[in-house]
């Protein structure tokens, strides 16, 4: 938004990508793809170039999340049988910043 220029790619009928959408896809797949090698990740934006900025990307996770415990009914999931979604929001390229998600 600061380098005022978004990047808009039109994907369909009010369907918008931003580079803003590009970025966030790239900056959430990358740690999880890095932490979870076998999880499937399927994003919303169709990226040939997964490559992201070294100083956007995560790489420390919560300890307090690692305690937590999972549903006694997940005990026996495996990672390749989990799938992560990513998708974004069309707001950002409307202007609306505080309706934002991802």
């Amino acid at each position: 938004m600061q380098g005022g220029e978004l990047n808009i790619v039109h994907n369909g009928k009010d369907d918008l990508q931003t580079e803003a959408d590009r970025s966030a896809q790239r900056c959430i797949v990358a740690p999880l793809t890095k932490q979870f090698p076998k999880v499937k990740i399927i994003g919303e934006e169709e990226l040939v170039d997964q490559s992201i900025r070294e100083e956007w990307l995560v790489t420390e996770i919560d300890a307090e999340l690692v305690k937590l415990n999972y549903p006694e009914e997940w005990s026996d999931v495996k990672e390749e049988d989990i799938v992560i979604w990513v998708d974004g929001t069309s707001e950002y390229t409307h202007g609306l910043l505080e309706h934002v998600t991802v």
